[in-house]
């Protein structure tokens, strides 16, 4: 978008994402070279779909990753995209985008985004986070930018698969969840806020009593 600008081309369509139908026929061609799925694998197909997003490049990959496995294997991966685990290459694909961002405060607020405030106002997110030390203004450009997020009527929209990136990123941070930047399992945020302690890494989180506001917010 940045490049059209600098040419002069004021007139850009923004092309949406497939709808379930699209989307469907999509993940078959990949993953059947045909476009609806066979007999036996028509509702496999539509959850595989919904779990995995319209992100057409998702799609594409998964597809490839299921052409010619048996109905078992489609089952057993379900349970993977139910419970938010990007498939590996999936996940780099996403997250070049991800790391060519060019400040720490951008992927931040990207991580703000996927763990808190997906489908939330922009007026309500600069407010939660006025007093942070991040630009929501500008950064919400840059993830626009970059196609990280969409702003309709004033709500950010990520799309599922790179929410889950972000999540999978925080939960990277460290095998211990007092030290992440964000609680996401309710069984984490019980046990930092029964221990009442925590190391933050994080320099966009002061204390604990924020922390105890955004996971009683995450859990309502």
């Amino acid at each position: 978008m940045n490049l059209l600008r600098a040419h002069g081309v004021d007139s850009i369509y923004e092309v949406g994402l497939p709808s379930e139908e699209l989307a469907l026929k999509m993940l078959c061609r990949s993953a059947f070279r045909q476009n609806s799925p066979p007999e036996g694998f028509e509702k496999l197909a539509i959850e595989v779909v919904q779990n995995a997003g319209s992100l057409p490049l998702g799609l594409n990959v998964l597809g490839s990753y299921l052409r010619r496995r048996d109905k078992e294997y489609w089952m057993d991966m379900l349970p993977r995209l139910e419970n938010g685990r990007l498939d590996d290459t999936i996940e780099k694909i996403l997250r070049i985008s991800y790391d060519g961002l060019s400040s720490d405060e951008d992927k931040a607020l990207f991580r703000h985004i996927a763990c808190l405030f997906n489908f939330e106002k922009v007026d309500d997110i600069k407010l939660l986070l006025a007093d942070s030390d991040l630009d929501v203004n500008i950064g919400l450009n840059n993830l626009v930018d970059k196609a990280l997020v969409h702003v309709r009527l004033n709500i950010v929209e990520m799309h599922t698969s790179l929410q889950k990136l972000g999540k999978e990123i925080v939960y990277a941070q460290s095998k211990n969840p007092g030290k992440r930047e964000f609680l996401l399992n309710p069984d984490d945020i019980c046990h930092v806020l029964e221990d009442d302690t925590v190391s933050f890494s994080c320099p966009f989180i002061d204390d604990l009593t924020r922390l105890k506001v955004r996971c009683r917010w995450l859990l309502s």
